[in-house]
């Protein structure tokens, strides 16, 4: 993750609360299918992670204690149907943007999930939250 940042901000990102998480999900991170995505709002990242035939899709972000957002889809067999599930994320990651999680989480989809983190123990909860995430990502 830090290789693919400019190096001017690397001391800086290395003390975001959420460094080692974004560095763990870089490692899964399937690049070969989607380049990472930046979103700005808060300064996030969007990972796709391909596990046992489906497609879980990661929003994690930097420096805010937002929770981790996780879509997952069946495994995706075209382009078309790549497009139709990245516009259904950015449409839900603009909602939100716009309307506040607390909007989202009411009404959210079945493919859902979240992972909140407790900042709590070693390494600011990220064990705990690596094991959530990979409960997950089964």
């Amino acid at each position: 993750f830090i290789d693919r940042i400019n190096k001017s901000a690397t001391d800086n990102i290395k003390n975001a609360v959420h460094f080692n998480h974004l560095n763990y999900l870089s490692e899964l991170h399937e690049t070969q299918i989607m380049k990472l995505k930046m979103i700005n709002k808060p300064l996030s990242y969007l990972f796709l992670i391909k596990k046992n035939n489906r497609s879980y899709f990661i929003w994690e972000t930097l420096y805010t204690r937002e929770a981790t957002y996780i879509w997952y889809y069946n495994t995706v067999r075209d382009s078309k149907e790549w497009r139709a599930i990245f516009n259904n994320l950015k449409n839900s990651i603009y909602r939100i943007q716009n309307e506040g999680r607390n909007v989202f989480l009411q009404n959210k989809p079945e493919n859902f999930h979240r992972v909140i983190h407790t900042y709590e123990g070693d390494n600011n909860g990220f064990d705990k939250w690596k094991i959530d995430i990979n409960n997950i990502i089964v």
